[in-house]
């Protein structure tokens, strides 16, 4: 009942540009614990400053995300190609997404 949408919403603080928003919130004491998405723990794994731990399966949510192409611009054509092609899909496991099925 006390969880607050800390980033991506339209009354959100802006973060400061080249900022990671956990660790700044974080360090600003505008917050206490910040949940977020797992591919940020390299980056903030090395700062003695905050602990890092990975949430135990049966707490973790499972988010479903889809692509879908609206435009029919051959750059929209093009960029959709990319992300279900074979780069693009590495790209997405090396940030932590599960491959398209």
């Amino acid at each position: 009942s006390r969880a607050m949408q800390l980033v991506g919403g339209r009354d959100s603080l802006c973060i400061p540009s080249g900022e990671i928003a956990s660790k700044w919130l974080l360090q600003q004491e505008l917050t206490d614990l910040f949940i977020g998405y797992a591919h940020y723990a390299a980056a903030l794994t090395h700062d003695d400053a905050l602990r890092v731990v990975s949430l135990p399966l049966a707490q973790n949510i499972r988010c479903d995300y889809h692509v879908a192409r609206l435009a029919e611009s051959e750059n929209a054509q093009t960029l959709y190609a990319f992300i279900l092609a074979d780069v693009g899909q590495r790209y997405l496991r090396d940030a932590g997404f599960l491959a398209v099925n």
